[in-house]
């Protein structure tokens, strides 16, 4: 498995990308369950006495959750450099926030954790930039978490399997999409300073579009992954009842290859 040589590899529905050599290793898990691993995480970075910082994103939603109120307390009683980044987007999945809490929103919940709070426009690129240089410097300097609160809004639909019109209104939408942009918000910002036009914008386009084409032909030549890796990466030592799969697995696999033979 060609991925093996970059240290990437995907399992399930979690994608896991290192880059180890610039202490770069990204997670993520469904819902809440990041903010579990964030939480010990960064509690080892602070024994490790390493001037670096755990960064944890989640929704709203997620935030509803009881692994994220542990991961919170965990993180501020061990004063753990963790940066809590919650993108509130106002329907988690599809419950609107007037449905979800009755406070303040996610940063208030800060103080009473003995956290700092932030809360940024999430649809400015500039004023997010700040806000986590300011919260990483705070996190490892301090040696403490900081909770931020990016206020934004979904464009889209939560998943291919979700219909957003059901739940909220197309104006709505519309008009967040048109104003609330951030990608629109940049690149008025840029054009208005002169910093942007529409022919660097058409050829940012050509050159990534090239750089993804050309990447995707090379995934694609890329070999299959093996039938064994699917039970790699979970256990130290396969208990009897894997194993008995395993063996399952290459005796029908040799099977259908000599089939094949056969059949040619």
């Amino acid at each position: 498995m060609k991925e093996r040589s970059w240290q990437g590899k995907t399992n399930a529905s979690a994608l896991w990308m290192q880059r180890l050599e610039h202490g770069h290793h990204f997670f993520t898990f469904i819902d809440t369950n990041a903010t579990s691993e964030a939480a010990g995480t960064g509690y080892a970075l602070k024994r490790s006495k390493k001037k670096a910082v755990c960064v944890c994103y989640f929704g709203d939603g997620a935030a509803s959750e009881g692994d994220a109120h542990a991961a919170f307390n965990f993180s501020a009683t061990t004063e753990s450099p963790v940066i809590w980044f919650c993108r509130n987007n106002g329907f988690a999945i599809s419950t609107p926030t007037q449905d979800q809490y009755r406070g303040d929103g996610i940063v208030a919940r800060a103080s009473g954790y003995g956290m700092l709070g932030i809360r940024v426009d999430g649809n400015d690129v500039f004023a997010v930039y700040e806000v986590s240089k300011s919260a990483r410097k705070m996190a490892i300097e301090q040696s403490r978490p900081v909770l931020i609160e990016a206020m934004t809004y979904r464009g889209s639909h939560h998943s291919t399997s979700d219909d957003a019109s059901r739940y909220r209104e197309k104006a709505q939408q519309d008009w967040w999409n048109d104003i609330g942009n951030p990608i629109k918000r940049l690149r008025n910002f840029l054009t208005l300073n002169g910093l942007w036009d529409e022919q660097k914008e058409k050829d940012l386009h050509a050159r990534l579009k090239a750089e993804i084409d050309a990447t995707a032909k090379k995934g694609e030549s890329c070999p299959k992954a093996h039938w064994k890796y699917l039970f790699e990466d979970v256990y130290d030592t396969l208990p009897p009842n894997l194993i008995k799969y395993v063996y399952y697995f290459s005796f029908f696999s040799i099977a259908f290859l000599c089939m094949l033979k056969q059949l040619k």
